[in-house]
Formats: C-alpha cells, structure tokens, sequence
C-alpha cells in the first residue's frame, strides 16, 4: 500500500515544477519471504521513480541483515531508514529492527 511522506514547503516547491511527487511503496515481509523478496527486488526497475520501504517481522532485539541482502539482487541503493534522512526516489530503505514507522 502508497503512503504519502510529510515535506517541508521547499520541497512542495521543487516537485510542484518538477510536476511528481514521491510515490513510496511499502513492503512487509515474515522471515521466511525473503527469497520472494530477493525475486522482486531483482525484477523492480532502479529507474521506477519509486520510494520502497521494506518492514520485515523480527524478534525484539535481532540483528537485520536485509539491507545488505537486497542490496545482492537490485540495483538501487538499500539501506536502512534513520530518523530526519529524507527518502529518495529509485532507493530501498529497510526498518532497523525493534522500531516502529510514521509517516
């Protein structure tokens, strides 16, 4: 499911010429979806203009690895989501873990 993103007016500005808004995509995923995940994000084109956001189901406190696992079957950027970066077109982004997300 899309979900829009809070941005400041500078940036309505900057798409408001350009015409587009950021169109994010969110992805959840168990544990055992990761090869499904690894397929789609091998087929996506890294040139979409599309923001992903995967959230993967994990135990309270366990290491994630998917950034680095996805960044193997695509070629956009993948990295995990930190608070005040703001997200760009044609990129991956993961949930660290024991996290919660707000648009």
């Amino acid at each position: 499911m899309a979900s829009q993103n809070t941005i400041s007016r500078e940036d309505s500005d900057d798409e408001a010429r350009s015409g587009a808004r950021p169109v994010f995509v969110g992805i959840g995923v168990s544990p055992g979806a990761l090869h499904a995940l690894e397929r789609f994000s091998s087929l996506v084109s890294a040139d979409s203009g599309l923001i992903f956001v995967v959230v993967q189901q994990l135990e309270r406190n366990h290491p994630s690895v998917l950034a680095e696992l996805l960044g193997k079957h695509t070629q956009m950027p993948v990295q995990q989501a930190e608070d005040g970066v703001r997200p760009l077109p044609n990129n991956v982004y993961t949930i660290p873990p024991n996290t919660s997300t707000s648009t």
